[in-house]
């Protein structure tokens, strides 16, 4: 766990604060001289739709664009991209991301476009669903399999809200992914 200490948040709520920003590929580090002024971009939302959805699942976007960099970066695409911020000698950790798309635009220029954790869980989870799935289970213990499956780790407490609640399989899936199991008109219906 990380200590954010008055002074960092002090710095975060100055109009000129600028940190220190890094990312890292596999073992290679970035810093920012291998990142395109103004060109990193985060893109957030809860429910992006005209209306608000509280079934909606979304995942968050970095796009950023890394300059200077002499190597051939290859196969970037399904890479782990970890960003941090670096501020009075604290590292701040600012995500770790799954790089979907990665373009050579010039000899040492590549736009990247990647997506935090809940793009893994865009799977089709069907197979999961019928066939590995012990029923029945708790909604703790279906969360930790999804996560196992996908790929994605958890930290999840020991008791939350429902977290013992039971589920029984009501239904068989086709076609499911992760991130939609339980959103309406997929599962939810099923588990009411």
């Amino acid at each position: 766990m990380i200590e954010v200490t008055e002074a960092i948040k002090n710095l975060y709520q100055s109009d000129a604060f600028k940190g220190d920003v890094s990312f890292t590929i596999d073992s290679a580090t970035y810093t920012a001289s291998n990142i395109l002024a103004n060109s990193v971009v985060i893109t957030e939302s809860l429910s992006s739709g005209t209306n608000i959805d509280f079934n909606a699942v979304e995942k968050s976007c970095l796009e950023i664009t890394l300059i200077n960099i002499t190597e051939n970066i290859k196969e970037l695409k399904g890479k782990t991209l970890t960003m941090k911020q670096t501020v009075l000698g604290t590292d701040i950790p600012l995500g770790v991301y799954t790089i979907d798309d990665a373009v050579n635009d010039g000899d040492y220029l590549y736009d990247i476009t990647a997506y935090d954790n809940l793009y893994k869980f865009e799977v089709d989870v069907s197979n999961w669903w019928n066939t590995e799935v012990e029923f029945p289970i708790s909604v703790r213990n279906l969360l930790i399999s999804l996560c196992t499956k996908v790929g994605v780790s958890y930290n999840f407490p020991a008791t939350f809200t429902n977290s013992d609640f039971m589920i029984s399989r009501n239904t068989f899936v086709d076609g499911a992914s992760g991130s939609g199991l339980f959103a309406k008109g997929d599962l939810s219906k099923d588990l009411e």
